[in-house]
């Protein structure tokens, strides 16, 4: 079936576009309150995202331990990098995790992180530090839990 040539007079193109619901720019001005309501929704939104975000840092810092880069964790996280295969942030994560382990001796450990794809590599490595490495923080609850139970 062929299409027919329409001439340019008669191009659905060239005629103006309506759009349900959309006017025409000269009535920007009738929009001005919807578009103000619009960017403070999304203001508004952000804020919460942000305070949402704050609570659960605050949550986490309360029973988390924050381990600082320091030269000696970066220069160990090249050495992971080159000889794991590990993506250089993932090599710092590494670096930054062995060394917590090397100086904390006491109690369960637990690394998880949602890539096991690149991770898995170190797992036999991490449990020569007693640590024990998971994928799904639904299986770290667990754990934990049982861990604390005893």
């Amino acid at each position: 079936m062929a299409a027919e040539s329409q001439s340019p007079e008669q191009s659905p193109l060239r005629g103006p576009i309506r759009v349900q619901g959309i006017r025409p720019v000269s009535s920007t001005h009738r929009y001005s309150a919807q578009s103000q309501a619009f960017v403070a929704a999304l203001i508004d939104s952000a804020q919460q995202d942000r305070g949402r975000l704050e609570a659960a840092v605050d949550s986490i810092i309360t029973v988390a331990t924050v381990t600082p880069t320091d030269p000696p964790i970066v220069m160990r996280a090249y050495e992971v990098e080159q000889r794991t295969g590990l993506s250089p942030q993932d090599a710092l994560v590494y670096a930054t995790v062995v060394s917590h382990l090397e100086h904390h001796v006491a109690g369960p450990k637990v690394f998880v992180t949602q890539n096991k794809k690149d991770f898995v590599v170190v797992k036999e490595e991490l449990a020569r530090y007693g640590c024990k490495l998971l994928f799904k923080f639904d299986a770290t609850e667990g754990y934990v839990r049982s861990q604390i139970s005893g």
